[in-house]
């Protein structure tokens, strides 16, 4: 009976374990002494209130945001509101007909003819929106890439071109032009005395362009191995050594002129001195009553011989003041 008793007392270890610590409970609470020795749990502690901080955390998020908004304006002005990137009807039929002119270009089958269009050109290619014309001048770079042009060329690269190329065959048929390169064609058979005729086709030359500037010293080049340039210097150097020749010559003609005109003018007073003489001696003779046919006669001969001394004079003086 006394097992039964305990096991009927332990029959709920729960109910005996709860009953305990009620127990224990209540002396605690009978006890104080037991409370002062048993620690107390302390309050969670909490931080203290940093104004702050809150307010520099406050203006980095506004910072934040405001970024933000600026980056997403940007954005939409860039991809959305910007007129580069508003094109019209017009602008993107002006952009078709230029990529289809730098396809057949970039083909290399295109006539003289045919490149030339470009020119006709150049009011669609103006008409482009700025971001066209990026993206046409890289197509034309990217269709038009050679040997020659590694890095290809540019829409108004080839149109600058074709307008020198158009602008040369109108100045070709310039009536100077043709007079000059005429001038030129047979320089090799030309006389020293044409070839200096070369300097009077200087103006010609300076009215001209380069572009035809350079094919008149080409042409020149190929025949003489000198520009057009070179040649006038080239002649005028021999026109100053020919007048320089000249000069000389005509220097020692006048000289020698000058010589045979003073040694003349010497005989020429000799005999007006003599002239004088017969006159005194007529003077006299027709005083003294004497005959004086032969005085006269002398005087006649002496006078006529000056006349003539005189003309010789003046003959070589006109060809003396004639030299030049």
């Amino acid at each position: 009976q006394t097992d039964s008793k305990r096991t009927g007392t332990d029959a709920n270890p729960k109910t005996s374990i709860g009953s305990r610590t009620e127990k224990r409970r209540a002396a605690d609470k009978q006890d104080p002494a037991i409370q002062s020795v048993r620690p107390q749990k302390k309050p969670a502690s909490r931080r203290p209130h940093d104004p702050a901080r809150r307010r520099m955390v406050l203006a980095i998020l506004a910072l934040c945001l405001l970024a933000a908004a600026g980056l997403g304006v940007y954005c939409w002005k860039v991809l959305v509101w910007n007129p580069e990137n508003l094109t019209t009807e017009v602008q993107e039929a002006s952009y078709r007909k230029l990529v289809d002119y730098a396809d057949e270009y970039g083909s290399g089958l295109m006539s003289d003819a045919e490149q030339a269009e470009i020119l006709d050109l150049k009011a669609d290619y103006d008409s482009l929106a700025p971001r066209q014309k990026k993206e046409i001048d890289a197509y034309f770079a990217e269709q038009t890439r050679s040997g020659d042009y590694p890095n290809g060329r540019t829409f108004e690269e080839i149109w600058q071109e074709q307008t020198e190329k158009k602008q040369a065959a109108e100045d070709a048929a310039q009536p100077q032009f043709q007079e000059l390169t005429s001038f030129l064609a047979n320089w090799n058979d030309k006389s020293d005395q044409e070839k200096r005729q070369i300097v009077n086709y200087r103006d010609f030359y300076k009215g001209l362009t380069q572009s035809l500037k350079t094919q008149v010293d080409d042409q020149l080049r190929a025949a003489t191995g000198q520009t057009f340039s070179q040649l006038v210097s080239e002649q005028e150097e021999a026109m100053r050594s020919e007048q320089v020749a000249h000069q000389e010559q005509v220097d020692a003609q006048k000289a020698e002129l000058q010589a045979q005109i003073d040694a003349l003018n010497q005989e020429l007073q000799t005999y007006i001195q003599y002239g004088t003489s017969l006159s005194e001696e007529l003077n006299a003779a027709t005083v003294a009553g004497q005959d004086t046919s032969e005085i006269e006669a002398q005087i006649t001969a002496n006078n006529a011989y000056v006349q003539e001394l005189s003309s010789q004079i003046s003959s070589l003086e006109y060809q003396r003041d004639s030299l030049q």
